[in-house]
């Protein structure tokens, strides 16, 4: 994949409940998939030993490139990565 292509990136997240609630309570949120599955948009920028980073924007100072909002997600969350047609 080359550097700056945009993606859009499916991935599992982790999930955390943090008050006390009933053991039967507990078991059906052990369960809930809503929330897990995200899915983020960016471009391209490195993929890494244990990640796939995005970032949001970038631009160009004095021949120098800025990158903003750089997103990094491990690679054992990711479920599917769809390249995206480059705007014209």
């Amino acid at each position: 994949m080359k550097q700056w292509q945009p993606v859009q990136v499916e991935w599992l997240d982790s999930m955390s409940y943090g008050h006390w609630q009933s053991e039967k309570d507990a078991e059906e949120m052990a369960t809930k998939k809503d929330g897990l599955l995200h899915v983020s948009v960016g471009m391209f920028f490195k993929r890494g030993k244990v990640g796939f980073s995005i970032v949001q924007s970038r631009g160009v100072t004095e021949g120098q490139v800025d990158v903003d909002a750089l997103f990094t997600i491990p690679l054992g969350a990711i479920r599917k990565i769809t390249p995206l047609q480059e705007a014209k």
